[in-house]
């Protein structure tokens, strides 16, 4: 079961935590991509994901993996591989938290991902705003 929700985190601070190469979308792209995001002058959308993992399975071994619980953030950016190439539209993770030492180490050692399957159940039935000032913190420099 996951639970996600919209957040939104100041530009300005955000610029501060990328790595090298990734930079913060035009409004445009962020507009044609996510045309459900609510859009905050100088705040840039994120999803916020709350998961309780339990009977879930890699696609390649079908072995379920401990149940856990995961909270992630996942900030849309442009990423450049190199200056030759165009920006690409991808997720930063800066956050993933996982109560499963099995689940990050076969996560790593795997490569593990999340895929959408249209068997999924999906429900859209619960919306809420929430403002957290200060979240997510600021990293320790």
């Amino acid at each position: 079961t996951c639970y996600m929700a919209q957040g939104n985190y100041p530009k300005d601070e955000l610029i501060q935590i990328l790595p090298k190469r990734m930079s913060i979308p035009n409004v445009e792209v962020m507009k044609d991509k996510y045309p459900d995001a609510k859009f905050i002058e100088g705040q840039h959308p994120f999803l916020m994901s709350f998961c309780h993992g339990k009977g879930v399975h890699d696609v390649f071994t079908r072995l379920n993996v401990p149940e856990q619980e995961e909270l992630m953030f996942v900030f849309p950016v442009m990423y450049t591989h190199s200056d030759t190439e165009e920006p690409k539209l991808c997720s930063y993770v800066p956050v993933l938290y996982l109560n499963s030492s099995i689940g990050v180490a076969g996560g790593l050692y795997y490569g593990l991902r999340k895929e959408y399957h249209p068997g999924m159940k999906v429900s859209s039935e619960l919306s809420i705003d929430l403002h957290i000032p200060s979240f997510p913190p600021t990293p320790a420099h």
